[in-house]
């Protein structure tokens, strides 16, 4: 349909072929998106922090393991210095 009038149905306007515009439910449409949006930062942030307590927690326990493996380390380099055994275990008596 190049100018003049249509030539069969599949010419004729329709609401699809309109440009979009800006409606009576724009502004219900975007205090939905933002709604949405900050929810999704919330949990986001939640998440980041879930995270990052994780992360401190691994960290603490690799140095953990690091300050025990080189205490081992040591002990295994030094096989002539053993601590000394417990004490024996002692039987203590309770009376009925």
């Amino acid at each position: 349909m190049r100018g003049g009038a249509p030539r069969s149905v599949a010419d004729a306007r329709t609401a699809r072929s309109l440009p979009p515009r800006a409606g009576a439910g724009a502004v219900p449409d975007a205090y939905a998106k933002l709604t949405q949006l900050a929810r999704e930062k919330q949990r986001l942030l939640g998440e980041q922090d879930l995270w990052q307590r994780k992360l401190a927690r691994i960290t603490t326990r690799l140095a953990e393991i690091d300050h025990q493996m080189t205490r081992l380390d040591r002990h295994t380099q030094n096989p002539g210095h053993t601590p000394p055994p417990p004490p024996p275990w002692r039987e203590t008596e309770i009376p009925y």
